[in-house]
């Protein structure tokens, strides 16, 4: 959501007036997720690609739909398993501003294609089981913010808050023998709050800037989904399972630069987002060229 936000409201260059225009970013996030005592401690990372397409509807609101396409790993390198997944999501977006204030609109469905591979090993029995399914995304999100700016110095300080369903099938492992799961359908909502500011500094004619952002996102949810499996060998047996508790308050801080060169515009953003149960790092970069 932060990605998303950085690019389709120009937070990487506010000055830039609404445009035309059909733009790229790119991105990439690595992380990692504590053990909880009941699931083992994951590492993950991904990299994702953005086309989008802007419309401006008048001299204050503009409208624009992109695509979105995310190619995820995560590794429980304990157990020696691990799941990858490429995601394609379609969305739309709405910004509006009234003198100072801005309004941005946000929503999307996607669609997730996962392969896992669980290694087990007790006792005598070693076995390597692999899963194939698909799952379902769908978000909006509204933020909200306002700007005061004097000479080379920008505060804008924002608000927001965030809808997110997220679905999995029902899917039955194969190769192992004995360990083999049938797992049930999972579906999760996340309804989150988010509160933070950013300040930006010009240089070299405002053809330089650096920002830095901070935020304290709340999830409202209790979003640890219980659900069912059993074993393959075994349909009749069913026990419940969960995963890692991701906790319900994260903090995120990031710095951003951005450079302008005639019509080319060069950005580049890190941000950490800090978490009770871990900490992901994530980077946006990209190019805009306007004629």
């Amino acid at each position: 959501m932060s990605v998303m936000s950085n690019q389709i409201h120009r937070n990487n260059n506010p000055e830039l007036p609404c445009l035309e225009e059909l733009w790229y970013a790119g991105y990439s996030y690595t992380g990692d997720v504590n053990s909880d005592g009941n699931a083992h401690a994951t590492d993950f990372n991904a990299l994702g690609h953005l086309v989008g397409r802007t419309w401006c509807l008048d001299g204050e609101s503009s409208l624009g739909v992109f695509y979105n396409y995310e190619r995820q790993d995560s590794r429980a390198e304990e157990v020696r398993s691990h799941i990858e997944s490429d995601s394609h999501r379609m969305r739309l977006y709405l910004i509006s501003e009234r003198d100072d204030f801005y309004g941005t609109f946000t929503a999307f469905g996607g669609f997730n294609d996962f392969d896992s591979t669980r290694n087990v090993s007790v006792n005598m029995i070693s076995e390597q089981n692999l899963g194939d399914f698909d799952g379902w995304s769908s978000a909006v999100n509204f933020e909200s913010d306002w700007t005061y700016e004097e000479d080379d110095f920008l505060v804008q300080p924002f608000m927001g808050l965030q809808w997110m369903q997220l679905t999995t099938d029902g899917f039955q492992e194969t190769g192992g023998d004995i360990t083999a799961l049938a797992l049930q359908k999972m579906n999760i909502n996340s309804v989150r709050t988010q509160v933070g500011g950013r300040a930006k500094i010009f240089a070299l004619e405002d053809r330089f800037s650096m920002d830095v952002e901070a935020s304290w996102l709340h999830e409202l949810q209790d979003y640890e989904e219980e659900y069912s499996a059993g074993l393959v060998s075994t349909p009749g047996q069913r026990f419940l399972a969960r995963g890692v508790n991701m906790g319900n308050d994260w903090l995120n801080v990031g710095p951003s630069m951005n450079l302008s060169l005639g019509p080319v515009d060069l950005f580049l953003k890190y941000q950490a987002s800090i978490g009770e149960e871990g900490t992901l790092h994530s980077g946006q970069w990209g190019s805009e060229m306007t004629w």
